[in-house]
């Protein structure tokens, strides 16, 4: 009697196994499958939510132009992008421009502080673009709404740029930075332009960066 009762519960042990498997695995592999294009999302939800928040802005600027723009920023429509451009650039190409831009070579740099200046020079491109088409009130009013993310990606093998172009809300653009053990770093800005220069639009950016030796590709997700 004792070996059919033995039998069963080893059975019903194997099955709890199996199901306990079945029930996590799912969700290990959906935290796994979040993409880059959708945490690039979540970030720009909350820049959103930043802007349109009278109390937050208040907490960095009473500049009365600075809460202007903002304010308009964070009435946008965010729910759909129009189109969104994923930026590479190739380390020759990049780490070319980037000596030009400061006139000087990397010679005196360790590998490991040259590979920091280079994810630093990476994470400002927007704020040079903010720079060069916003002016110095885009510039600062970018820097009050920035969202910033951590968590882990295994699939991602350089470090991004995600820009998110909408019909009627201005860029928004996600830096993505690859670490260590599949860590990846995102920070999100909005992209002002000079509401004086009617002509500016997203397409001036694309060649800007392209001229700056980037890969520019568009993605649907």
């Amino acid at each position: 009697m004792k070996q059919p009762f033995k039998t069963a519960s080893i059975l019903f042990l194997a099955f709890a196994l199996m199901l306990s498997g079945a029930c996590s695995n799912p969700k290990e592999k959906e935290e796994k499958e979040i993409s880059l294009y959708e945490r690039g999302l979540e970030a720009i939800s909350i820049m959103k939510e930043m802007a349109g928040n009278d109390e937050f802005i208040s907490l960095f600027t009473g500049d009365a132009e600075l809460r202007s723009i903002l304010q308009e920023a964070g009435q946008g429509d965010f729910s759909q992008p129009a189109a969104v451009y994923r930026i590479r650039f190739p380390k020759a190409a990049f780490l070319s421009s980037l000596l030009d831009f400061a006139e000087t070579d990397l010679e005196n740099l360790s590998p490991s502080l040259e590979e920091s200046l280079k994810s630093k020079a990476f994470s400002s491109v927007f704020t040079q673009i903010n720079a060069r088409f916003g002016g110095n009130n885009a510039l600062a009013a970018s820097s009050i709404c920035i969202a910033e993310r951590i968590f882990v990606y295994d699939g991602m093998k350089e470090n991004e740029i995600y820009l998110y172009t909408y019909e009627n809300a201005v860029p928004a653009a996600v830096t993505f930075l690859k670490g260590e053990n599949g860590a990846v770093s995102a920070t999100g800005r909005f992209v002002f332009y000079d509401n004086s220069k009617a002509d500016t639009s997203d397409k001036d950016i694309i060649e800007l960066l392209t001229v700056f030796g980037a890969n520019i590709e568009e993605i649907t997700e």
